[in-house]
Protein backbone atom coordinates (compact mmCIF):
# COMPACT_ATOMS: atom_id res chain seq x y z
CA UNK A 1 0.00 0.00 0.00
CA UNK A 2 1.19 3.51 -1.21
CA UNK A 3 0.96 6.66 0.82
CA UNK A 4 -0.81 9.36 -1.60
CA UNK A 5 0.63 12.47 -0.17
CA UNK A 6 -1.19 14.36 -2.65
CA UNK A 7 -4.25 13.80 -1.30
CA UNK A 8 -2.81 14.02 2.23
CA UNK A 9 -1.92 17.16 1.40
CA UNK A 10 -5.16 18.51 0.00
CA UNK A 11 -7.32 17.49 2.75
CA UNK A 12 -4.80 18.96 5.32
CA UNK A 13 -4.72 22.24 3.13
CA UNK A 14 -9.12 22.03 2.87
CA UNK A 15 -9.14 20.96 6.73
CA UNK A 16 -6.69 24.27 7.69
CA UNK A 17 -8.51 26.41 5.08
CA UNK A 18 -12.03 25.33 6.98
CA UNK A 19 -11.05 25.45 10.39
CA UNK A 20 -7.52 27.49 10.47
CA UNK A 21 -9.29 31.25 11.22
CA UNK A 22 -11.53 29.73 13.69
CA UNK A 23 -9.18 28.14 15.94
CA UNK A 24 -6.98 31.82 15.03
CA UNK A 25 -10.17 33.60 16.20
CA UNK A 26 -10.29 31.25 19.16
CA UNK A 27 -6.97 32.28 20.50
CA UNK A 28 -7.30 35.32 19.74
CA UNK A 29 -10.37 35.70 21.99
CA UNK A 30 -8.79 33.28 24.71
CA UNK A 31 -5.44 35.82 24.98
CA UNK A 32 -7.79 39.42 24.88
CA UNK A 33 -10.01 37.14 27.63
CA UNK A 34 -7.40 36.17 30.02
CA UNK A 35 -5.85 39.80 29.76
CA UNK A 36 -9.30 41.39 30.68
CA UNK A 37 -9.83 39.20 33.14
CA UNK A 38 -6.53 39.97 34.96
CA UNK A 39 -6.72 44.13 34.55
CA UNK A 40 -10.59 43.22 35.99
CA UNK A 41 -9.09 41.05 38.87
CA UNK A 42 -7.09 44.08 39.67
CA UNK A 43 -9.75 46.35 40.00
CA UNK A 44 -12.14 44.20 42.10
CA UNK A 45 -9.26 43.59 44.06
CA UNK A 46 -8.71 47.39 44.97
CA UNK A 47 -12.64 47.65 45.48
CA UNK A 48 -12.72 45.12 48.18
CA UNK A 49 -9.54 46.49 49.77
CA UNK A 50 -11.35 50.52 49.94
CA UNK A 51 -14.73 48.57 51.33
CA UNK A 52 -12.52 46.85 53.97
CA UNK A 53 -14.22 43.83 53.41
CA UNK A 54 -13.22 40.59 55.36
CA UNK A 55 -9.77 38.94 54.37
CA UNK A 56 -11.30 35.93 54.55
CA UNK A 57 -14.61 37.03 52.12
CA UNK A 58 -12.09 39.34 50.23
CA UNK A 59 -9.81 36.17 48.87
CA UNK A 60 -13.16 34.43 48.22
CA UNK A 61 -15.16 36.74 45.95
CA UNK A 62 -12.00 37.31 44.43
CA UNK A 63 -11.31 33.66 43.25
CA UNK A 64 -15.27 33.25 42.72
CA UNK A 65 -15.24 35.96 40.32
CA UNK A 66 -11.98 34.95 38.83
CA UNK A 67 -12.68 31.21 38.18
CA UNK A 68 -16.43 32.09 37.34
CA UNK A 69 -15.10 34.33 34.40
CA UNK A 70 -12.20 32.14 33.07
CA UNK A 71 -14.61 29.56 32.91
CA UNK A 72 -17.29 31.16 30.57
CA UNK A 73 -14.01 32.42 28.96
CA UNK A 74 -13.08 28.78 27.83
CA UNK A 75 -16.78 27.89 27.22
CA UNK A 76 -16.72 30.93 24.57
CA UNK A 77 -13.72 30.11 23.24
CA UNK A 78 -14.73 26.54 22.55
CA UNK A 79 -18.14 27.83 20.65
CA UNK A 80 -15.75 30.43 18.90
CA UNK A 81 -13.39 27.93 17.70
CA UNK A 82 -16.71 26.07 16.34
CA UNK A 83 -16.69 22.88 19.05
CA UNK A 84 -20.58 22.04 19.84
CA UNK A 85 -21.53 22.48 23.51
CA UNK A 86 -24.75 21.21 24.09
CA UNK A 87 -23.62 17.77 25.24
CA UNK A 88 -21.33 19.47 27.21
CA UNK A 89 -23.59 22.05 28.64
CA UNK A 90 -26.40 19.44 29.83
CA UNK A 91 -23.64 17.44 31.59
CA UNK A 92 -21.99 20.70 33.40
CA UNK A 93 -25.83 21.14 34.53
CA UNK A 94 -26.49 18.01 35.60
CA UNK A 95 -23.30 17.57 37.97
CA UNK A 96 -23.86 21.16 39.20
CA UNK A 97 -27.42 19.91 40.05
CA UNK A 98 -25.43 16.68 42.01
CA UNK A 99 -23.67 19.01 43.71
CA UNK A 100 -25.57 21.34 44.55
CA UNK A 101 -28.29 18.93 46.37
CA UNK A 102 -25.16 16.66 47.72
CA UNK A 103 -23.69 19.51 49.86
CA UNK A 104 -27.17 21.59 50.18
CA UNK A 105 -25.72 21.71 54.13
CA UNK A 106 -22.53 22.38 53.81
CA UNK A 107 -23.55 25.13 51.17
CA UNK A 108 -25.98 26.53 53.10
CA UNK A 109 -23.68 26.78 56.33
CA UNK A 110 -21.23 28.67 53.81
CA UNK A 111 -23.47 31.09 52.44
CA UNK A 112 -24.53 32.02 56.34
CA UNK A 113 -21.11 32.41 57.47
CA UNK A 114 -20.65 34.32 54.04
CA UNK A 115 -23.44 36.95 55.15
CA UNK A 116 -22.17 37.14 58.44
CA UNK A 117 -18.75 38.42 57.40
CA UNK A 118 -20.34 40.58 54.64
CA UNK A 119 -23.04 42.06 56.67
CA UNK A 120 -21.26 42.26 59.84
CA UNK A 121 -24.45 41.84 62.19
CA UNK A 122 -22.28 40.47 64.88
CA UNK A 123 -18.23 41.66 65.45
CA UNK A 124 -15.88 39.55 67.33
CA UNK A 125 -16.29 40.58 71.20
CA UNK A 126 -20.18 41.38 70.90
CA UNK A 127 -22.04 39.47 73.58
CA UNK A 128 -25.44 37.36 71.65
CA UNK A 129 -28.55 35.67 72.95
CA UNK A 130 -30.69 32.78 70.60
CA UNK A 131 -32.38 30.57 71.53
CA UNK A 132 -32.32 30.42 75.06
CA UNK A 133 -28.03 30.73 74.50
CA UNK A 134 -26.11 33.45 75.81
CA UNK A 135 -22.38 34.21 74.47
CA UNK A 136 -19.85 36.34 73.43
CA UNK A 137 -18.40 35.53 69.73
CA UNK A 138 -14.82 34.90 69.78
CA UNK A 139 -14.44 34.85 65.72
CA UNK A 140 -16.11 35.05 62.78
CA UNK A 141 -15.35 32.18 59.88
CA UNK A 142 -16.59 31.10 56.97
CA UNK A 143 -18.10 28.40 58.32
Amino acid sequence: MKWDWRKFYNEASDWILFHGPKILAALVVLFVGFWFIRILNRWIRKGLLIRQINPSVRIFLQNLISISLKIILLLFVMQVAGIQLTFMSAIIAGMTVAVGLALSGTLQNFVSGILILLLRPYRVGDNISTQGQEGMVTSIQLF
